[in-house]
């Protein structure tokens, strides 16, 4: 698999994972949630939408206990995937990352920034800087 495909794919499953683990469908254990941590860079940052921004650390506290805090219609769709810079070991993405609940959908684009792991971590790929922009507040 191609460097930009491991991203590509590492991008969809992450947010797989990310929608169960909302939706409280996976089990509430650290071994479960080795899938969100693994591919993080121990320095990854992430650039939310209001413009404050999270490390590891305090990113994968947030996500763990929003466990099961989104009812069964809680989705999460990936748009648009494309490959901006692929210089390895690192490799540039944008997506779109549609969330839909309760008949109403928002939307972001973000921008990724990977790092090549030759296989240490989940796709091969660890996440080293995500930031977000909204789309949309309502559609």
């Amino acid at each position: 698999m191609s460097l930009d495909e491991a991203c590509k794919s590492e991008i969809e499953e992450l947010h797989a994972f990310i929608q169960a683990w909302m939706r409280g469908t996976l089990p509430r254990t650290t071994q479960a949630f080795e899938r969100f941590d693994n591919p993080l860079s121990d320095t990854f940052l992430v650039v939310h939408p209001s413009g404050q921004s999270d490390d590891k650390t305090s990113i994968c506290q947030k996500v763990y206990g929003a466990h099961g805090v989104k009812p069964d219609d809680f989705t999460i769709e990936i748009r648009d995937i494309r490959s901006r810079v692929v210089h390895p070991p690192w490799c540039l993405l944008t997506y779109e990352e549609w969330q839909s609940s309760g008949g109403k959908e928002t939307g972001r684009i973000s921008s990724v920034l990977f790092r090549e792991t030759n296989g240490e971590s989940g796709d091969g790929v660890a996440w080293v800087h995500l930031h977000e922009t909204c789309l949309s507040e309502e559609r």
